[in-house]
């Protein structure tokens, strides 16, 4: 019986395991959001967004996204060296970013066009190499099936920034930085989420990744250059929407509508998001040891796109009733967040539903592909903003052209990763 075709209790227990912890995680934030918004202002969650969109451009460069490779050696002693690799350019890219800070914080604080943002600029490095460790482990996690781990850590990283975040903003309520709760909070999760990756992983594998040499990890670095070559300019191309996609509607719109924007994405797409990468790393895992052993991902992404699409269904109702939600949960003065979270429901579950199915160019070695379709759907979620400011039109309907093109890409890019399972299935063995 090949990898493919095992039942698909096993998945679905994985599966349950990284949802549990991922959804607990979630919940967390949830529950303390009607806290948070009024204990900070739209201007708070705004200053946030733009460190959370500058860490998202910094933290892909980070490892130059070796760390994705972890799933292909079939030897583990292969996998260690690229753990090493990706966890040394993690060290040196963290250190440059530091020096950056030294010398330009108050230029870069004057370009972000966010003053209150300067005196925390010099957590950015920190962030980066904190975000580069938790991701390393947790593909390595994901290798070895350990997803308990996975879950703790998720849960360790929510909890510990909801807390932070209401501690300091509650203290620093009256005070003007107020927001930095939500700065601090997201860095100390970060910080035990990498420890609680970081002790088992080290404990297991700790002798033997010092035993890594320069040259084990030279030759992975030229067996795997696809990643920094292509996946990275994907993936800085996809960090860099989310950044312009913030920096034009603070510009065009003002910090208290970013408020509203940052806070539909954080009650809707942060879950969704999440739960699809719980749903992506079992998929990756399985389709990798389907692959490996001369199977097939078809009835793979059969199963998971059924899945998927359920769930979207369930949640539907709720994203409808959005602006209602948002103005009972978190207050009358947020309703215009869940305006937003309304409008942008088709991109949302869209979204939501091919996440998972993006790990096939990686596996497939068909990255270049995958990079054509981002560069149109990174033209998508930009391109409406400056029309937008070209024809005076309102961040309403910004959004609306926004979610209409960005879905339109999706449902092509849906097609190609669906298209791309069956011609494995086409060339597995018998």
């Amino acid at each position: 019986m090949s990898v493919a075709d095992r039942p698909a209790g096993a998945a679905a227990r994985q599966v349950m395991t990284l949802v549990t912890g991922t959804g607990l995680a979630q919940l967390i934030p949830l529950a303390v959001s009607p806290l948070l918004t009024r204990l900070y202002t739209p201007q708070d969650f705004g200053v946030f967004a733009l460190y959370a969109s500058l860490l998202a451009v910094l933290a892909v460069l980070g490892s130059a996204r070796y760390e994705l490779a972890l799933m292909l050696p079939k030897d583990d002693t292969d996998a260690l060296a690229l753990v090493a690799l990706a966890m040394a350019i993690v060290l040196a890219t963290s250190a440059a970013v530091l020096a950056a800070v030294l010398l330009f914080q108050a230029g870069l604080a004057r370009w972000l066009d966010s003053p209150a943002l300067g005196p925390w600029l010099f957590l950015v490095p920190v962030s980066m190499l904190l975000t580069g460790l938790v991701n390393t482990l947790t593909v390595w996690a994901n290798r070895t099936s350990r997803y308990r781990q996975i879950s703790i850590s998720r849960v360790l990283q929510s909890a510990s920034a909801a807390a932070v975040a209401v501690a300091l903003g509650w203290g620093l309520s009256r005070g003007s930085q107020a927001g930095v709760g939500l700065v601090l909070g997201a860095v100390v999760g970060q910080a035990l989420a990498a420890a609680s990756l970081a002790w088992p992983f080290w404990r297991r594998w700790g002798a033997r990744l010092q035993a890594v040499g320069w040259q084990p990890m030279r030759a992975q670095a030229l067996r795997f250059r696809e990643f920094p070559a292509i996946n990275m300019p994907h993936a800085l191309l996809d960090a860099l929407q989310g950044s312009a996609v913030v920096a034009l509607i603070a510009a065009l719109f003002g910090p208290t509508l970013l408020g509203f924007h940052a806070l539909a994405q954080r009650v809707v797409r942060t879950p969704m998001a999440t739960l699809g990468s719980a749903v992506a790393q079992v998929f990756q895992k399985r389709a990798a040891d389907a692959l490996h052993a001369g199977g097939d991902t078809r009835r793979l992404v059969d199963a998971v796109l059924r899945r998927l699409v359920a769930v979207a269904v369930a949640v539907l109702p709720l994203l409808w009733f959005a602006p209602e939600l948002f103005a009972f949960v978190f207050g009358a003065a947020w309703r215009e967040a869940g305006v937003y979270a309304q409008i942008l429901t088709p991109w949302l579950l869209l979204n939501f539903m091919l996440s998972p199915l993006s790990q096939l160019p990686l596996l497939l070695g068909r990255q270049a592909g995958a990079l054509a379709y981002g560069v149109a759907y990174q033209l998508a979620m930009v391109a409406p903003l400056a029309v937008a400011w070209l024809m005076t039109l309102s961040l309403r309907q910004a959004l609306l052209l926004q979610s209409v093109a960005a879905s339109v890409v999706l449902v092509a890019y849906g097609g190609w990763l669906y298209r791309l399972s069956k011609s494995t299935a086409r060339h597995a063995p018998a």
